[in-house]
């Protein structure tokens, strides 16, 4: 016999753990908050999602102005996690971008970014030069960069502490009630006619019987679409990214920002943290003034999910960050000249053809405007959901319980309906 919940969650990474928290919040017509019950295949800390890590970029800085509008509603909500829990989530500092200013990457055009927040009203700085760059960022060498390249600096930028925010959502979903399962992989996920009751089978024989089904899979997603008709379209590809941690010299190091450089498309995307003492527990034991750097761009790109996960960090581009750092920055700003043994790692993005995330209702079919009753989906992170993770959760828990939510509008750029996101399964 089935197990009853109200809700089930399937995926336990950040955007998994922040929906099961806030569907926990919710309460039936008797003032009875719903049971909530999150399945992930793994242990919630394990080292294959792509949530993942120590650090993730927070910043305001978008070209699409609902984008922006969206990342500040996160904001507001981070810090709410971090006044509930009383822990620091955010390690607020000031944000850089800066590079060619109509370079086109999937964070959009500086020159975009910098219109949009002059349409909304959102302050920064604009840095005409690299020299510009380097009087406010003096850490930073003009002569490595392109005589034309500018720079926008904006206050409202932080480091996301991965770990903490971890904590932070399953310790407030278990205070509400919600049950975790573990290591149990759903081997099946059967709607009834066009929705509810969602009969879930785990590996064991377990079966969960819930009126609402919340999907959020990261690169497993054709494992639980093809219940649905669905999988990704032939566009979609598991994209492995490189990272490295670099010790920083004592000159710089409190004055680093966070920063992105929008060099040229294919190779020459970049972004590195401010010190947090945040990252392997092996590098920060030695180094606590370690920072990560990473390569936006990747050699190494597969729709196999297996692949992926076998797939190392990639010596060349390890070996380009290190050849860029030297370049970018003043001598005397990193004392490692290399990335630091034991730091260096990989990271798997899920990304749908267009570079965007999917988030909304469950589409019978691709491309289809009707949907399954009672069910959402977030999907296709594309390595740029963790910022949006508290503000996520309450939009899956309004679209699979209401079947609408308030940030209807800003969210429809992502939506799961949209022209080759998916295929007939």
């Amino acid at each position: 016999m089935a197990v009853q919940q109200d809700v089930i969650v399937i995926g336990g990474g950040t955007i998994g753990l922040s929906a099961a928290y806030h569907a926990s919040c919710r309460r039936d017509t008797q003032g009875k908050n719903y049971s909530v019950t999150l399945v992930d295949q793994y242990d919630l800390d394990n080292g294959n999602n792509s949530s993942k890590g120590y650090e993730r970029m927070y910043r305001v800085l978008y070209a699409p102005k609902e984008r922006a509008r969206l990342v500040e509603s996160a904001y507001a909500m981070w810090h709410e996690m971090e006044s509930y829990t009383g822990n620091q989530i955010l390690a607020e500092h000031p944000m850089l971008f800066f590079g060619f200013p109509n370079s086109g990457t999937f964070e959009g055009k500086l020159q975009d970014i910098a219109d949009t927040m002059d349409n909304l009203g959102i302050p920064y700085d604009r840095l005409n030069s690299p020299n510009e760059i380097s009087n406010a960022f003096p850490m930073f060498n003009p002569d490595g960069m392109p005589p034309n390249y500018v720079g926008l600096r904006q206050n409202m930028g932080a480091t996301i502490l991965v770990q903490p925010s971890f904590k932070a959502f399953e310790g407030l979903a278990r205070d509400n009630g919600v049950n975790f399962i573990t290591n149990s992989k759903a081997m099946s996920i059967k709607p009834g006619a066009g929705g509810p009751p969602y009969t879930v089978t785990l590996d064991d024989g377990t079966q969960i019987e819930a009126q609402f089904l919340i999907l959020a899979p990261g690169i497993w997603l054709n494992d639980t679409l093809k219940y649905f008709g669905l999988q990704a379209a032939s566009s979609w590809s598991i994209r492995t990214m490189t990272l490295g941690y670099y010790n920083t010299a004592p000159t710089y190091r409190n004055a680093l920002p966070v920063w992105y450089e929008f060099g040229s498309a294919d190779n020459g995307l970049y972004y590195g943290f401010q010190p947090t003492g945040q990252g392997p527990s092996n590098v920060v034991s030695q180094y606590p003034y370690a920072v990560k750097v990473s390569a936006d761009f990747t050699h190494n790109t597969t729709n196999n999910v297996a692949t992926a996960l076998m797939t190392p960090p990639n010596q060349d581009i390890l070996n380009a960050i290190t050849q860029r750092l030297g370049s970018l920055f003043q001598p005397n700003t990193f004392s490692s000249d290399i990335a630091l043994a034991g730091s260096e790692d990989a990271c798997n993005y899920s990304m749908n053809g267009d570079g965007d995330m999917v988030l909304g209702r469950i589409p019978m079919g691709p491309g289809s405007t009707s949907y399954w009753k009672n069910a959402s989906l977030f999907c296709m992170a594309s390595g740029r959901g963790f910022k949006f993770t508290p503000l996520w959760g309450r939009v899956l828990t309004d679209l699979a319980i209401d079947g609408v939510t308030s940030y209807q509008n800003d969210i429809e750029p992502f939506s799961p309906s949209r022209k080759d996101v998916f295929q007939n399964a």
